[in-house]
This record gives structure tokens, C-alpha cells and sequence, in this order.
């Protein structure tokens, strides 16, 4: 079971009730046989919970180490930079993209003139519980629009498809 931050709060949230419910509930009027069943059963979510809050902390301690480490460097390429501030810039000046947009860019500069296949950037712009959901029509749309939206600036094309394998971002080549 693997969680990302924003999806802590709402498990904890699902999952307290629950606890409760099994806390609460009247032993008295069961027979010994459905008691020791209960207290299995009650253990056995117990159990599950807690490696489930365990593996939650886990991955809210690796997705914030992920994001700081990808705050605290900064990348240039050309004319185009990403600042610890998270914000991308041309010429200094800010370009305004969405969330998955801004990700992509940066996975593109960070592998400047590098390939990069379908799964790699599904595999680190969509998070984990999302990605079985993600079709290659949607990659392609992510980058076609980051597409659009950088040759605004560089006023030629940068990111060069592949084939159906993946991409090449490479603000030297000719277009």
C-alpha cells in the first residue's frame, strides 16, 4: 500500500472511526467462541493500520526528502532556469505553468540532451497511486503542452519526440 502526503490526512481520517468502532463495541452479549474470533479480527486491523501508518510516514518522509532535495539545487539550461524557489525563468522573467508542467520542465532540463522514455517520465511526474490510470495519450499531452508553451520563449521547437519511446529536450539542436 503506498500513500503520497496529501493522501495521509484523508486515510487517518477513514480510518480513526473505524478504530473506534472496534474499541466501542459490546463484547458482553457474544459467546466466547465470537470473542476470541473478535479479538483476532480486532488485532489483525490493528496490525494492518499500524503498518499502514508506518508506510505513510515512510512515504511523507521520502516525498519530502525528494521535494527538498529537488528545492535545494538549482538547474540552467541555456536561457532557461529552474531557482530553489521552484519557479522556472526565461531570461530571468517568470513562466507561469501548472504543477505536472512545471515537473516535466524540470525532468527535461535535468536531463538535457538526454533521453527520456514514456515510463521514466510517468514514472517521476505521476504519483504511484495515480500511474496505473495515466495512458501514453496523457504523457503526450503533458509534453505537447510544455511543448507549446517553451517554444513561446526559445521561439523554435526543444523537446524532440522519439518515436513512440520517449523524448530528447535539447535547446542546441535545430528544429
Amino acid at each position: 500500500m503506498s500513500f503520497y502526503p496529501n493522501e495521509l490526512r484523508t486515510y487517518l481520517v477513514n480510518m480513526l472511526p473505524l478504530k473506534r468502532q472496534i474499541h466501542s463495541s459490546n463484547l458482553s452479549t457474544k459467546n466466547p467462541a465470537q470473542l476470541a474470533l473478535d479479538k483476532k479480527l480486532e488485532q489483525a486491523k490493528r496490525d494492518v493500520m499500524e503498518s499502514d501508518i508506518e508506510e505513510l510516514k515512510k512515504g511523507l518522509l521520502e516525498a519530502n526528502n525528494s521535494n527538498v532535495k529537488l528545492m535545494a539545487r538549482e538547474i540552467t539550461v541555456g536561457q532557461l532556469s529552474y531557482g530553489k524557489d521552484g519557479a522556472i525563468r526565461f531570461k530571468n522573467k517568470p513562466i507561469e505553468m501548472r504543477y505536472q508542467l512545471r515537473t516535466l520542465c524540470v525532468l527535461f532540463m535535468d536531463n538535457h540532451d538526454k533521453f527520456l522514455s514514456y515510463d521514466n517520465i510517468k514514472d517521476e511526474t505521476i504519483p504511484s497511486s495515480k500511474r496505473l490510470a495515466i495512458s501514453f495519450k496523457t504523457i503526450t499531452k503533458y509534453v505537447s503542452e510544455l511543448q507549446v508553451l517553451l517554444r513561446q520563449y526559445f521561439k523554435k521547437k526543444v523537446i524532440f519526440n522519439q518515436g513512440k519511446e520517449g523524448y530528447i529536450f535539447d535547446i542546441d539542436r535545430e528544429s
